[in-house]
């Protein structure tokens, strides 16, 4: 699965890789054999990887973390290669400067594949050891989501759809494959040697293009 000539999971890596502050990028997947192909590939093209449960992913963050010595975490999807980068940034030093425990965009404002969310280690491990429910487990936040008093949070209401919600920025199809490494390509045309480094205005100018091309 490859988009704009290297395999997905590279291109997010990379991506994740020009976050603010960020001291490091771990691919975080499971112990099973399915995901094999995936962790020897990124070992071998020298990505940090981390490999835990294959249902508890609620557990594979926090034991990832703790290996790292991570005690804030931002939570990025494998599917997702244009997350906003330029956001989370300015929402990893909003949690840090006012000691909040979750910080996530505002879904509903949001093209999916543009919303991300970091939440601290110590929540992580709350939830953990209040979770009752599968999905809390299955869902890294979850819990926090289902019970948001029980912890300092803030949703950050930015507008990042202005396409209505008719375009979805994730890779779960051919299709989404297809349109994902379309757009990708006309950054790097755009973007040049900085093609990890766009916002999200970027993309929509790309998106904006395509659809006028579509319609000329």
């Amino acid at each position: 699965m490859n988009i704009a000539g290297m395999p997905l999971y590279e291109y997010v890596y990379m991506r994740c890789s020009q976050i603010e502050y960020v001291d490091e990028v771990i691919l975080a997947t499971s112990i099973d054999k399915s995901d094999d192909p995936l962790s020897k590939a990124a070992s071998d093209n020298g990505f940090r990887v981390f490999r835990g449960s294959l249902n508890n992913v609620l557990e594979r963050y926090i034991l990832c973390a703790r290996e790292a010595g991570a005690d804030v975490i931002i939570r990025v999807c494998g599917d997702s290669p244009f997350v906003d980068i330029q956001r989370m940034g300015q929402m990893l030093n909003f949690l840090l400067n006012k000691r909040f425990e979750y910080v996530a965009l505002l879904k509903e404002r949001c093209l999916d594949g543009l919303d991300s969310e970091i939440v601290t280690l110590s929540a992580l491990e709350k939830s953990l050891a209040l979770a009752d429910h599968n999905d809390d487990f299955e869902h890294v936040t979850h819990f926090i989501r289902r019970n948001p008093k029980s912890f300092k949070h803030k949703l950050v209401d930015i507008a990042l759809n202005p396409f209505n919600d008719v375009i979805s920025l994730t890779v779960d199809t051919d299709a989404d494959l297809s349109f994902c490494n379309d757009i990708a390509n006309g950054l790097a045309q755009a973007m040049g040697v900085d093609q990890f480094k766009f916002t999200s205005e970027d993309v929509f100018r790309v998106i904006s293009k395509f659809i006028r091309q579509e319609y000329s």
